[in-house]
């Protein structure tokens, strides 16, 4: 658990521009507009806001100052909004760090459904302690938008944040990222993995990369070195997970970091592939899962709808065709 004086202490000690982005989903009804659930993003960039108004469904995006995001944490843990904000709960709210794998300091690691930001982040989540409030039904039309059949669906990725995922229907995050230094890009070549880093006010000498495979049960701490703003090292073995640090030289702090199981049908956008069969052979490799369904044929019409449809509906994130269930694919290869 954590209290509201740790999240403004926070939040003003990164205060940066003094400016949070609000991205909101509301329900509305005849009772007025309820809050669905948030993502605060604190020093954010850009200035554009919109709208969305689908009617059962309000997709909101603004930005206001610290203080009055401070004003707001403050409604959610008191159970009342203040009325200014144009909407309202009926329940008071919880806040927590989520630790999925981290340890208590460290920001939230690329792979993590709680980044929500490129850069490296603290996260509080605020969530609802009664009375949930369920997402719209849809189809939902509405003659300047486009249309929104699954509405869950949509609310994710206007706020950019899956509740399927982070495991909570009613909740705001409150992401409070530190703009010094992120990894920007993992890239998994033909030999070697590849580490780029971006620096604000950093020099690149004053940061060390650190990486670790694991394959199977056995884990390899790697040779790293560096050219730049690149860091790379060379794994006997294609990884199943990949954990790579970024440190502060002198402090040894944990700037930023990566958790990346490479046999995961969907891997953050900040992972790429320079030969994509590596992703594919070790999804094989990996056998069928929650994610990754087989198919010794494509099939036919029909056959392949149903295929799609039953697959979107078991939560199925991947179909590889020419697969047989015991890992063979059709031609032996």
């Amino acid at each position: 658990m954590v209290d509201l004086t740790e999240l403004k202490t926070r939040m003003y000690t990164m205060a940066g521009n003094h400016k949070a982005l609000a991205k909101v989903a509301l329900l509305q009804t005849g009772a007025g507009r309820q809050l669905l659930r948030a993502v605060v993003e604190t020093n954010a960039a850009g200035n554009e806001e919109r709208q969305e108004d689908y009617g059962a469904l309000l997709l909101s995006r603004y930005y206001s100052t610290l203080d009055a995001t401070v004003e707001f944490a403050a409604g959610l843990v008191a159970g009342k909004i203040p009325e200014g904000f144009g909407f309202s709960t009926d329940s008071s709210y919880n806040f927590q760090v989520p630790r999925p794998f981290a340890v208590e300091g460290w920001p939230q690691p690329i792979g993590s459904p709680f980044r929500l930001s490129e850069w490296p982040t603290w996260v509080c989540v605020a969530s609802k302690s009664s009375n949930p409030v369920n997402d719209p039904l849809g189809p939902m039309v509405e003659r300047n938008f486009s249309v929104v059949v699954q509405p869950t669906a949509r609310i994710d990725a206007w706020l950019g944040a899956r509740s399927g995922t982070i495991g909570l229907t009613n909740y705001v995050a409150f992401v409070i990222p530190n703009r010094r230094a992120r990894i920007r890009e993992i890239r998994f070549g033909k030999t070697n993995i590849f580490l780029d880093i971006e620096t604000a006010k950093r020099a690149e000498k004053d940061l060390v990369v650190k990486m670790t495979t694991v394959v199977g049960a056995h884990e390899d701490q790697l040779e790293v070195t560096q050219n730049g703003a690149t860091f790379s090292a060379g794994p006997e073995y294609f990884p199943d997970l990949l954990c790579a640090f970024l440190l502060d030289t002198q402090s040894h702090e944990v700037i930023d970091w990566a958790n990346i199981h490479t046999g995961y049908s969907e891997l953050p956008f900040q992972v790429k592939f320079d030969v994509p069969e590596q992703q594919v052979a070790h999804l094989i490799e990996g056998g069928e899962s929650q994610a990754v369904e087989f198919k010794k044929e494509l099939g036919k019409g029909d056959e392949f709808v149903e295929l799609v449809v039953a697959s979107a509906n078991s939560g199925n994130d991947m179909v590889l065709i020419g697969v047989a269930d015991h890992r063979q694919c059709r031609g032996g290869h």
